[in-house]
């Protein structure tokens, strides 16, 4: 008998088309495809203070950056001390997405505040080693 392959933890906000193939039962069936198709509703969390100095980065600030884990630094930290490289994951940052005002009543920014200051003895390794190699490329 075929199998499906289970997908866990997938967070996308688009559709998400998971094709597979069942494998015959007998030389005379065919191939057949299964097509699964789910909707999540994923949201970035939009967190509300910088990890490292705790400063405030409300919804429309141009000041918050996330990396592709939604660590969240305040411009500031990410230039001058972190040198676009995230303590947590090694990778590099972007400037986080706003949230539309009229979609916050529904699904507002997170309130949960992620504050645990960068321990610049165990990260300057980790800095050294990834600062001047692309983001992309890391």
């Amino acid at each position: 008998m075929g199998h499906i392959n289970l997908i866990t933890d997938v967070k996308c906000t688009a559709p998400l088309l998971i094709k597979t193939q069942l494998p015959a039962i007998s030389s005379q069936q065919t191939h057949q495809n299964i097509y699964i198709e789910t909707k999540s509703t994923a949201l970035l969390e939009l967190r509300p203070t910088c990890e490292n100095c705790n400063v405030s980065l409300p919804n429309d600030s141009d000041q918050a950056m996330i990396c592709t884990y939604e660590c969240t630094f305040c411009k500031t930290c990410v230039e001058t001390i972190l040198n676009n490289v995230c303590p947590n994951c090694g990778g590099g940052f972007t400037a986080r997405p706003t949230r539309p005002k009229a979609q916050l009543d529904k699904h507002p920014s997170s309130q949960v505040i992620v504050h645990k200051p960068v321990d610049m003895v165990a990260f300057i390794r980790l800095q050294q080693a990834n600062e001047r190699i692309d983001p992309r490329k890391r």
